[in-house]
């Protein structure tokens, strides 16, 4: 088809106008994109120390003991300027081991180089930390500390660790038992079973309490699932090298909290009448500023107000315990409410267990409520309770201050502390706008073996004291001394109990039979002694204003000692007469009585030795102190120091008057009041039973923590206005350039 030369060239034209129409969208186009908002990173020019637990090395990795080691750090600077005069701190288990200097320039590393000699075998944490007084002006302050494990072991050993140490006792959650073995050289053993054992928990491997692994580059590792209740599992590793049996031991927490917790209004509970068979379903409960408001059926009102007098106790279920309310007064019934004024209200808990690792201690219960005002309003009310076995574990700032606050209080070291504490309590108990005056008492009650309590307090209470300590600070706040009153002995255990006036953290401490001839107990101090122990008390004096002819009776029972009364028969009347008793030391001079030695006392009296016609002593000695060192109940004497001349001990007629759990019970006559000591004679065959050592825990190591640096943040600066007109620019250029080989094109068809 021939097209004519004008329609040709016209459609040419067309070609072009649609090249351009094109050109200029595009134009267009690339100058709106050039307007869109664009972020520029601009970092301060300021350092930022770097640290984390890949950056620390040991060589060589398991130090033996006494063997030196080099601890190497590697402290980088991802800042865009240098680092002078950085410090660089080195921690073995929170002791400063070594502090270094150095300079880091930007974009860069140094490492940093100490020798170390390790001196105590087992797991410990080493800390580095860097710039710790933040003395230098650095983006982040956070990635400036690391922290890993180190194991130190000995020649021909086996050593185990455990991660995490602490874990929950729901059957869930596990801990990585790691066993390293080494030959005589100190080098590791590959190739040798270790077998793994534990008393709490089973190994996933095996669902069994035993499981076996072979080592690689020396280590073996099993994994212990926690048990259901809470203890301390004991996991032992055993293992054979060169025909020679080596093991080793490592204690991981099955932690428990028991939470109890409510609020002011209950809804749908039940409502008990303590002492009756009353017991009201389907109620809504109100405490609230010293009232009780029961809501329920007319019929149900009307049976509660009848049963609920005053001094009765309305028991009403709540999440892990019980509210027990106290009504001041009757409760009054109208329609289907019953209204009640509130005396007392208190929180109980069921008992808590703990399996200990020391089978002298075996299991220990704990008993522990809250008494409130009446006028308390348990609003968002929650009362926490953790039972432990060494004070290491407790989640304080620094728990190693209640051992030492008590080794000071007690005038021992921290290890005998550690020892003789068979469980702790931590409690926190938490409401809205409560206050210290809203607790009035807090009741606790703690049972252990009977054999810890012979073996560690030879059976004596004055022995044992239940402490209370301020989580916080690590002062001791108060102790009870147990009293045979406070000690109540059951089959094969026995439980303490005291009340104290508010909480934190309770300790059962005993303390340890002393070594000055008195193979057990003292007879009791009742709390009044010098907290030393071994010291001598002060003396407590009874005074009778008018003591009439005939027999007068000083009552020292509330001392809590074993002599617990006097009795004088006087000639005439007497205006205040007094009589002191007190514990004591025997003088130097002294021979030693006969016998095991119970306590030694002072009885001194301002009565007139004409006056007194004849005197009586009561005193009573432990019955577990008695069977502990094989004593005969038969053979048990009082003795008199006679006077100061013959400097020897006289033996008073004694007669036993009766005997109960805990104590046997005895009296002497005498003419005179002096220094005294009670005696018992041992059975012939009965030898002594040999005191079992308590197996101390390993300490528990703390979990390796990474730190990861936060992004520094990112300047937003507006886009700079040569930017818009370089992307016009090259819009017209590529314009031009198009619009060029358009024509061109169009001109070679033409022709």
């Amino acid at each position: 088809m021939k097209v004519e030369k004008g329609k040709r060239n016209l459609k040419r034209y067309e070609s072009v106008v649609f090249i351009l129409v094109g050109v200029v969208v595009l134009g267009s186009t690339l100058a709106s994109a050039s307007s869109i908002n664009c972020t520029v990173s601009i970092l301060p020019e300021k350092p930022d120390l770097s640290i984390s637990s890949s950056d620390l090395s040991v060589s060589p990795a398991h130090p033996l003991i006494n063997e030196m080691a080099r601890i190497t750090a590697s402290v980088h600077n991802i800042g865009r300027a240098p680092a002078t005069n950085v410090t660089v701190t080195f921690y073995l288990d929170k002791n400063c081991i070594a502090t270094r200097s150095c300079t880091v320039a930007a974009r860069s590393r140094e490492e940093i180089a100490i020798a170390w000699t390790a001196t105590n075998r087992g797991l410990h944490e080493l800390t580095v930390e860097l710039d710790e007084e933040k003395v230098l002006d650095e983006l982040n302050e956070t990635n400036n500390q690391a922290r890993r494990s180190l194991l130190v072991t000995e020649p021909l050993a086996l050593s185990l660790s455990a991660a995490p140490a602490i874990i929950e006792a729901d059957g869930i959650e596990t801990s990585i038992i790691t066993a390293l073995l080494t030959d005589e050289r100190g080098n590791v053993v590959n190739g040798s079973l270790v077998t793994f054992s534990t008393n709490l928990g089973r190994f996933v491997s095996s669902n069994m309490s035993t499981a076996s692994n072979v080592t690689i580059d020396g280590i073996a590792t099993a994994t212990l699932r926690s048990s259901t209740s809470a203890g301390t599992a004991r996991v032992e590793g055993r293992a054979t090298i060169n025909g020679t049996a080596i093991s080793d031991t490592i204690s991981v927490v099955c932690k428990r909290t028991a939470t109890a917790e409510t609020d002011k209004t209950i809804e749908n509970t039940t409502t008990s009448i303590k002492g009756t068979e009353i017991k009201v379903t389907e109620t809504t409960i109100t405490i609230e500023k010293g009232v009780l408001t029961i809501n329920t059926t007319l019929e149900n009102a009307l049976l509660i107000a009848g049963n609920a007098t005053a001094g009765s106790v309305i028991s009403l279920p709540v999440e892990g315990g019980a509210l027990e309310i106290t009504l001041e007064e009757d409760a009054r019934a109208a329609n289907e409410t019953v209204v009640g004024d509130i005396r007392t209200i208190k929180l109980d808990t069921p008992q808590e267990e703990y399996i200990t690792s020391q089978p002298a201690i075996g299991t220990a219960s704990v008993d522990l409520d809250v008494e409130f005002q009446g006028t308390f309003t348990p609003d968002n009310l929650a009362f926490e309770t953790t039972l432990w076995e060494t004070y290491d574990d407790l989640p304080l700032p620094d728990p190693s201050k209640l051992k030492e606050t008590l080794a000071a209080h007690f005038g021992l070291d921290a290890s005998e502390i550690a020892n003789s504490t068979p469980i702790v309590v931590h409690a926190e108990l938490f409401a809205t706008n409560l206050t210290a005056a809203d607790v009035t008492g807090v009741p606790v009650s703690i049972t252990v073996s009977r054999e810890w309590f012979a073996t560690v307090a030879g059976g004596d209470p004055s022995r044992v004291t239940i402490c209370k300590l301020n989580g916080t600070t690590g002062a001791m706040e108060s102790g009870i001394r147990m009293t045979s009153a406070s000690v109540t002995p059951h089959d094969g255990t026995v439980t303490f109990s005291a009340t104290f006036d508010h909480f934190s953290v309770f300790a059962l401490v005993a303390q340890p039979v002393g070594d000055r001839g008195e193979v057990g107990g003292d007879g009791g101090d009742g709390g009044m002694s010098p907290p030393s122990g071994g010291s001598p008390s002060l003396p407590q004096e009874i005074t009778i204003p008018i003591a009439n002819p005939g027999i007068n009776i000083f009552n020292f029972e509330w001392l809590g000692l074993a002599i617990t009364k006097v009795s004088v028969d006087l000639k005439r009347m007497t205006f205040n007469a007094q009589a002191a008793l007190k514990k004591t030391d025997k003088p130097p001079d002294l021979p030693d009585p006969d016998g095991l030695v119970y306590g030694y006392f002072e009885i001194t009296t301002n009565l007139e030795p004409e006056n007194l016609r004849s005197a009586r002593v009561y005193f009573r000695v432990s019955t577990i102190w008695m069977a502990t060192n094989g004593v005969d109940v038969e053979r048990i004497k009082l003795c008199r120091c006679a006077p100061a001349a013959s400097k020897r001990w006289e033996e008073l007629a004694t007669t036993k008057i009766k005997e109960d759990g805990m104590y046997s019970y005895f009296s002497a006559d005498m003419h005179a009041l002096s220094l005294f000591s009670i005696t018992g004679e041992k059975s012939a065959e009965l030898p002594p039973p040999a005191p079992a050592t308590p197996t101390p825990s390993m300490p528990s190591p703390t979990p390796v923590s990474t730190f990861v640096s936060p992004t520094p943040a990112l300047a937003q600066v507006p886009p700079a206005p040569v930017i818009q007109w370089i992307v016009i620019i090259v819009a017209i250029v590529a314009s031009a350039i198009t619009v060029s080989v358009a024509y061109l094109l169009l001109r070679r068809i033409g022709a």
